[in-house]
């Protein structure tokens, strides 16, 4: 085989792809890549094969949400969404390999997180640096208590206004 024969190897390739998944990303040549790739070491191979930033930013991001728990509540999809964007998320998705009914709860509470505006990045909040450092923060203590405001508003939508979010920050 092309693995045994070392063909691959010089790649980190040490084992065959799923090529079915494979198959079932046809419409994208980066995601079918990607589950080309996975078992592999990413860095070593996007910098032996001189790939685009922006496709490793890609295969990187869809690493570091292939490594986290699958999420089962809007606020973890949010934080999966505050590290990617639907787009990736979605191609996620589309590897995941989940049960169907699980896979559609997913995608369910994705689509309400988008279709209302849901807040999940610190550039969602209703609250930005300039107001903190009116109120006493200053230097990374603004980023921290904005970063704490994004945590707060993942599961307290109704709260991603001015008023509450100064409320909850302050001591």
């Amino acid at each position: 085989s092309l693995i045994k024969n070392q063909g691959l190897r010089f790649l980190g390739i040490t084992a065959l792809p799923d090529f079915d998944l494979m198959k079932s990303c046809r419409d994208n040549p980066d995601l079918s890549f990607f589950v080309f790739l996975s078992d592999t070491d990413i860095n070593m191979i996007s910098d032996s094969l001189k790939l685009s930033n922006n496709l490793k930013k890609y295969l990187k991001t869809l690493i570091e949400i292939k490594n986290m728990p699958v999420p089962h509540k809007k606020e973890e999809i949010k934080d999966i969404l505050n590290i990617s964007d639907e787009k990736i998320f979605r191609d996620y998705l589309r590897i995941a390999k989940l049960p169907a009914t699980q896979l559609s709860e997913i995608e369910k509470l994705l689509d309400e997180i988008i279709s209302n505006c849901e807040p999940y990045r610190i550039n969602d909040l209703n609250i930005k640096g300039k107001t903190l450092k009116k109120i006493g923060f200053s230097g990374e203590e603004i980023g921290r208590a904005l970063e704490r405001a994004r945590i707060y508003v993942l599961s307290h939508p109704d709260k991603n206004n001015k008023e509450d979010l100064i409320d909850f920050l302050r001591p």
